[in-house]
């Protein structure tokens, strides 16, 4: 066995991980197995590496006969992604948290421990395709064959060097073929979740977790107001409401079916609603902005860009700014932009980067 063929496969306690991990050692890799520990005393803790998921991710690894390794990382989930994201929460941004725990915990940590073990690879049970480019000395970063289950979208940040060594097996899988194969390879009731998915815990799961740890001075109630500034109810804090949804409260104004949360007045804590029709729009701003395949010398580029998980690619050109800004204009109104989600750019399956949004429109003057 070569060290060439030696890979650390972050097993989550999830199928997924562990189909990786079986269809890496049947290739004929030498596999190390790396489970992350992850206790926050948070709503995330029904989805996050809890004990009962250690449990299973340790039975995994015996029963593919790979070493089980075991790093508490909940300091570090603590730090890079608990605390920045009841900070953007309360900012009345809307964090990509999987983003920020896929790069700075299960890539940084994965790649920290494949060096003690001497892996030249790391691996994880992503639904997303990574495909190293010899010739250009690169690594092609490309959306999952398995659509409805993608998981490119949270990967942009990773960087070329981290992922000139890395494998995902499951990318040119359906979901359907990769829960037949752990019943195949035997693994014995695979935990159904999906193995990357540490913070999908909806919006009562993210409510939960800011009222836990913030003061309620942060969390202030106030009125519900039109986009023409019609009072028309009150709300118990901002942190309960997302762009796009339709608000919970029965609000004094004529059709209240056909009003949604179109944003927020942060200064006078006021909740905005409007028509279906205010929550498109054209034009957001970036920030952050990081490249898996960097345009080369150009400031503006034609390109898919797509706003959350959940929504459909769609045209649009970036310009680029210094400082690592940019303004993205869809050819075709959007609806939902969000501010503090991530926006990631692809051209056809490939991932080209992405950033953050920072505010809805172009330029501010």
């Amino acid at each position: 066995m070569k060290l060439s063929d030696r890979v650390a496969v972050a097993i989550s306690g999830g199928v997924e991980s562990a189909v990786a991990a079986a269809l890496l050692k049947n290739q004929g890799f030498d596999v190390e197995g790396v489970h992350f520990k992850i206790t926050p005393s948070c709503a995330f803790e029904s989805r996050c590496s809890s004990a009962h998921l250690t449990e299973d991710a340790v039975k995994i690894c015996e029963q593919l006969d790979i070493s089980c390794h075991i790093i508490d990382a909940s300091d570090l989930f603590e730090h890079e992604v608990i605390d920045p994201f009841i900070h953007d929460y309360l900012q009345d941004r809307l964090p990509s948290p999987c983003v920020s725990c896929d790069k700075n915990i299960k890539f940084k940590l994965l790649e920290e421990k494949a060096d003690q073990l001497k892996c030249t690879w790391v691996a994880t049970g992503h639904y997303a395709q990574v495909i190293q480019d010899v010739l250009k000395n690169r690594a092609v970063l490309l959306q999952a064959l398995d659509a409805a289950n993608d998981q490119s979208y949270f990967l942009y940040s990773l960087s070329q060097k981290t992922l000139q060594r890395t494998l995902m097996p499951l990318g040119g899988l359906m979901s359907e073929k990769v829960l037949k194969l752990g019943i195949e390879l035997g693994i014995e009731k695979p935990n159904p979740m999906k193995s990357q998915e540490f913070c999908n815990v909806g919006q009562p799961g993210y409510e939960a977790l800011i009222e836990k740890r913030s003061s309620p001075h942060f969390r202030s109630p106030g009125t519900i107001r039109t986009v023409h500034g019609e009072i028309v109810g009150q709300h118990a804090g901002l942190y309960h409401y997302s762009i796009g949804q339709k608000p919970r409260e029965n609000l004094s104004i004529e059709n209240p079916h056909e009003y949604y949360v179109a944003g927020y007045d942060v200064l006078n804590q006021a909740l905005i609603v409007g028509k279906q029709e205010m929550l498109y729009h054209k034009d957001c701003m970036i920030q952050g902005l990081t490249w898996v395949r960097a345009p080369d010398g150009v400031r503006r580029l034609r390109c898919l860009a797509k706003i959350n998980p959940r929504h459909e690619a769609a045209q649009a050109h970036v310009t680029l700014y210094e400082g690592s800004y940019a303004q993205v204009e869809f050819d075709e109104p959007q609806r939902a932009i969000t501010p503090g989600q991530a926006i990631v750019f692809y051209e056809g399956a490939e991932v080209l980067g992405g950033g953050i949004i920072e505010h809805i429109g172009g330029i501010s003057v």
